[in-house]
């Protein structure tokens, strides 16, 4: 997991976090129905984060491949929006990467 560390590292620690002190928790309130409203969260967080994971693959990939005749392509065939949204991906990743890369020479 390179890319966005803290904020995954964040959403996992906060979901732990809500099941310690459900776990703790010595005071009866708590139903199996909270434990399991918080292992639904789990769930869901883990699936976003692979999503991420995906997306930013793909996105990567794409930045990979001649994105210039890519972008070309789509402006012949009047797919201008789509030929703007590819340079911003491009942009976007290299930006992202750039930054993690800063970030690694820091630590």
């Amino acid at each position: 997991m390179t890319m966005f560390p803290t904020l995954i590292n964040a959403a996992l620690e906060f979901i732990e976090e809500k099941l310690d002190s459900l776990h703790e928790n010595t005071d009866d309130l708590t139903t199996p129905e909270d434990v399991a409203s918080v292992r639904r969260e789990q769930a869901l967080i883990g699936q976003e984060i692979e999503s991420l994971c995906l997306l930013l693959d793909v996105a990567r990939a794409v930045t990979k491949m001649q994105h210039v005749q890519i972008e070309k392509l789509l402006r012949q065939a009047g797919r201008h929006e789509a030929a703007h949204r590819i340079t911003a991906l491009v942009r976007a990743v290299a930006a992202l990467d750039e930054d993690s890369g800063q970030n690694k020479a820091e630590e």
